[in-house]
């Protein structure tokens, strides 16, 4: 019988930086979505800003791509289920 290592523990993600307008842009749109899909939505935020960023601080360009790719994401799983 041969032992399986544990699959590795995924990195923490570091926390955003954002202007209080750019987390009132972000919250705004968290409220078009149903309450179970927001910490989803969120999620896809962190990610796309990290991928768009890399580690450089967000500006207001990046932000509004990564809430609008991760808005289109979810919305489109939203019609394809209806």
């Amino acid at each position: 019988m041969r032992w399986r290592r544990p699959p590795p523990e995924p990195k923490p993600r570091r926390p955003l930086a954002l202007t209080d307008g750019q987390l009132a842009s972000v919250m705004s749109a968290a409220h078009l979505l149903p309450v179970e899909k927001r910490g989803l939505y969120l999620d896809r935020v962190a990610a796309a800003v990290a991928l768009l960023c890399g580690g450089r601080s967000v500006n207001d360009v990046d932000l509004n791509a990564a809430v609008t790719t991760a808005l289109a994401s979810l919305i489109q799983q939203s019609t394809d289920a209806a």
